[in-house]
């Protein structure tokens, strides 16, 4: 059985809340709650007594092997605009600033009210059903990023239980924006934050490859970047791998007023390595002030796109102009998962630390 607690919510929202809507987040609990319970514990372990790279995952970062492809509009990511679907039209604003991809983010509206949550979830279906036949148009794909597998949505009740704001992120989304994402040629693609350990990923993929069953989806037809922060790039290959059918990547989210680091260039070479996309990510940080001088960023995004990454995601939209025209300067080509990198890495690794 599952309950929604809230009692008014608009009439838009509801639509969203279908009883199909709700047997399949029923299915997805059902499934994987033992498994979180599980997850819980051994993330617990690995905080306690893991901070570098893991010998018994050795052998997963010394063999062959690549993480799938991703579709034809998610190979081209130089500018990526990510912020909160709540308001409708910075939202629209945004998708028409010429960003490659647009990331609506659930992280960032975890403190707002589950009434106004749900209102982003009917602002970026209402978008996407309305981009549905506009191929050629900017952006030319959607991500979505759910709250953290492990945080709760309290107002959503599974046999008596909170269930996963993480699912229920996902699993409404996935529900409802499938049919249109591939009706325009694209697919639903998901940006998973939080993640410290490659248990958390081989989690996803589970999680992913049950809900394409579920909806007779292709294997593979989810896909997913990791967004990882200079404290948890230790177990990245290992996640690469466990994601592999599913993967669309790295996000290294830094403050970009920092030179470039090891753990950046690390994060490029792994990603590389496994051909797979690395992007920068200071979306976090920008909101929509232009803090930043103009030349100070300039220099930064140069810089960036130089040492190797695939792409750029903020926030401030007014910066989307600049940026492409630096990444179309120094990468006419849609990425450049070709430039490996291998400097320095064999020192770091066998210290067993970065500099970040």
């Amino acid at each position: 059985m599952i309950e929604e607690k809230c009692e008014s919510v608009n009439s838009n929202v509801r639509s969203l809340l279908t009883q199909e809507a709700m047997e399949f987040l029923l299915k997805l609990h059902r499934q994987f709650e033992t498994e979180m319970r599980d997850l819980h514990e051994l993330v617990k372990q690995n905080d306690e007594e893991q901070k570098g790279f893991l010998p018994n995952t050795k052998s997963v970062r010394e063999t062959n092997w690549t993480v799938k492809p991703v579709r034809a509009d998610l190979q081209d990511r130089r500018v990526m605009v990510r912020h909160s679907a709540f308001d409708k039209e910075r939202l629209r604003s945004s998708l028409q600033m010429g960003a490659r991809v647009f990331a609506a983010d659930f992280m960032s509206d975890q403190f707002i009210t589950y009434n106004q949550r749900m209102t982003s979830h009917a602002n970026v279906n209402e978008e996407i059903k309305r981009n549905s036949n506009m191929v050629n148009v900017y952006p030319t794909s959607f991500v979505m990023i759910p709250r953290q597998w492990n945080m709760k949505e309290e107002n959503v009740i599974v046999d008596g239980m909170e269930m996963s704001a993480g699912l229920f992120d996902f699993g409404l989304y996935l529900f409802h924006n499938t049919v249109p994402l591939l009706q325009k040629k694209s697919a639903p693609y998901f940006g998973l934050t939080g993640i410290t350990t490659y248990h958390e990923a081989r989690f996803w993929n589970s999680v992913f490859t049950f809900a394409e069953r579920e909806m007779k989806l292709l294997e593979g037809t989810v896909k997913a970047s990791v967004l990882l922060g200079s404290n948890s790039i230790y177990q990245a290959e290992e996640m690469l791998y466990e994601l592999r059918n599913h993967c669309a990547g790295l996000h290294f989210e830094t403050n970009k007023k920092e030179n470039i680091t090891d753990a950046a260039r690390y994060l490029i070479k792994v990603g590389h390595k496994r051909n797979t996309h690395v992007i920068c990510d200071d979306s976090s940080k920008g909101c929509d002030k232009r803090e930043t001088n103009t030349l100070e960023q300039f220099e930064l995004e140069t810089v960036s796109v130089v040492e190797g990454f695939d792409g750029t995601c903020v926030s401030d939209i007014h910066t989307i102009e600049m940026i492409n025209a630096i990444y179309n300067h120094y990468m006419p080509e849609p990425n450049q998962i070709w430039k490996k990198r291998h400097d320095c890495i064999t020192l770091m690794e066998t210290a067993n630390e970065l500099t970040v």
